[in-house]
């Protein structure tokens, strides 16, 4: 039997094709959770992103993985 990789070795670019925006809007709660798959690139908490078309900038507080491993920490 063999095993499929969860995490392909991937180069260049990182691009992430957003697929859902989850808003939290209780109790002050501002976060954002953007959900999308990776297509290429790595990413790590502390990086910036930047949103395409609208050139909008943030930085990645956290990642989380649904229904898998999470990411391996250094």
């Amino acid at each position: 039997m063999t095993s499929k990789k969860l995490h392909p070795e991937v180069t260049g670019r990182f691009a992430c094709p957003v697929q859902a925006v989850y808003k939290f809007v209780s109790e002050g709660d501002d976060r954002r959770i953007i959900a999308g798959r990776i297509e290429s690139g790595r990413a790590k908490v502390g990086d910036k992103v930047i949103f395409s078309p609208s050139n909008k900038m943030s930085t990645i507080k956290s990642i989380e993985v649904f229904n898998a491993p999470g990411p391996q920490r250094d």
